[in-house]
């Protein structure tokens, strides 16, 4: 079992404080299970709910068995890739080609969308193949976007500095098809894929039994199986068999208080660029796991508990948001050096030094809390979908993608023990590449 505390931290009033309320107890991690449940149901019936839960209109997910070449094209933030895979029909999809665009600033605030859709466009001519293949496109679209059908969807706005004039609100993927016909390419793009989505394809071509794709990155959302039938957003004519849905899970207790907020919990979200949105993102993704360890760190300062030596030197720069990165958790935590050098380093970084080892001990405490929260409340949100699901936890794997996954060790002991203690044991394992890989994996179905 992982420890939460460390001998020879001293509890002095301000950190006991936040360890009693970082900590979440089993009765409240079942009160934000139920409150997650509820929302879920709620979404899904069109009633008012946090979670969007938007249909992905993808209804048949990889097993393993596909076979042929099929491409993925990728656009989010400043990049856009392309990728090709070739299947061998045994469960292993080789990455035979894939070529990485940056997307420049003169595109992306164009008063034309044609500067745009030619600009891709040119960049998908460049990935060459077999004359004779059939080529089927997997499209990740990392914009907010209203999905109308598998291969169809209209933006709903611009993020990520992107201002592309005549975009918003219009249909996304015909017109990079058009663009692709003017060059004379052939090709047909065949599905517009959330990433998140494409996580969960991932996902079942690893292990057939995963219900649900989760992204834990600098951002977080999840998507998983549900029955078509469930879906009252869907025309009725499409209300059969089974179908994804896009949870939009990190906008969960944005209506009303569902989660265990602290001081810094809201000290953050008045801070950040869209107060009162993404509360529970805010608590568990890379994005924000850093600066919620920040504005622990400065509480503590100004309550002369951190850092107070009066050897110990404190520049400006740990005062500015943002400054501290999540992956410093990770380091910090893991440190087991003799004389915690590595924190040490960590802390030289920001030009605070002559630390003690208390103030260094102190620092790991603080590490582990956020991550232990954010591994709990993460586990109640697996436990509430796979409730909503009706299945045994052990036919409930669950693929993550993501760096506070993949790159914090301990997050991943967290979770399985919250799972655990929970009751539900199901399988978590790590699924890469859902806008890449997954993308080409649906197409392969199509």
């Amino acid at each position: 079992k992982i420890e939460t505390e460390l001998i020879g931290v001293k509890k002095t009033s301000t950190m006991s404080v936040l360890q009693s309320k970082f900590d979440i107890s089993m009765d409240t991690m079942q009160e934000i299970i139920a409150d997650f449940f509820q929302e879920i149901r709620d979404g899904l019936a069109c009633k008012p709910s946090s979670l969007k839960m938007l249909p992905s209109y993808v209804t048949k997910l990889p097993d393993g068995t596909e076979e042929g070449i099929y491409y993925a094209l990728d656009i989010g933030g400043t990049n856009f890739r392309v990728t090709r895979f070739e299947m061998d029909g045994h469960g292993k999809a080789e990455l035979t080609d894939e070529r990485k665009f940056t997307i420049p600033d003169a595109v992306m605030v164009a008063n034309e969308p044609s500067a745009l859709y030619d600009f891709l466009a040119e960049c998908i001519t460049t990935v060459k193949g077999d004359p004779n293949e059939v080529r089927k496109y997997g499209y990740t679209f990392s914009f907010p976007c209203r999905q109308l059908a598998i291969d169809k969807g209209v933006l709903i706005n611009w993020t990520k500095g992107f201002k592309t004039k005549g975009v918003e609100g219009q249909e996304v993927v015909a017109p990079l098809q058009v663009a692709l016909k003017k060059l004379g390419f052939e090709g047909t793009i065949v599905a517009l894929v959330n990433d998140t989505v494409g996580t969960l394809a991932s996902g079942a071509y690893l292990d057939p039994s995963c219900q649900i794709g989760i992204i834990l990155g600098t951002g977080t959302n999840a998507a998983y199986r549900e029955d078509a039938r469930n879906i009252m957003t869907l025309p009725e004519d499409l209300r059969e068999g089974e179908m994804v849905v896009n949870m939009e899970w990190g906008a969960f207790g944005d209506r009303r208080k569902m989660l265990p907020v602290t001081e810094i919990d809201e000290t953050l979200d008045e801070q950040s660029r869209n107060p009162k949105q993404q509360s529970f993102e805010k608590m568990i993704s890379g994005f924000y796991l850093g600066e919620i360890a920040r504005l622990a760190m400065v509480k503590l300062i100004n309550a002369k508990e951190l850092f107070a030596d009066p050897k110990t030197e404190v520049t400006k720069e740990i005062f500015e948001p943002y400054s501290f990165k999540s992956w410093f958790l990770s380091d910090i935590e893991y440190d087991l050096s003799d004389g915690y050098r590595v924190i040490e380093k960590v802390l030289n970084h920001y030009g605070i030094s002559g630390v003690t080892n208390e103030d260094k001990l102190m620092l790991k405490e603080i590490s582990g809390m956020i991550i232990d929260r954010a591994a709990k409340l993460t586990a109640c949100a697996i436990v509430a979908t796979i409730k909503h699901l009706q299945k045994p936890a052990s036919e409930c794997s669950v693929g993550i993608d993501g760096s506070v996954f993949e790159h914090h060790p301990s997050f991943r002991q967290r979770l399985d023990q919250a799972l655990t203690e929970l009751g539900y044991e199901c399988g978590v394992f790590l699924s890469k590449d859902g806008s890449g890989k997954g993308a080409a994996l649906i197409a392969s179905g199509l």
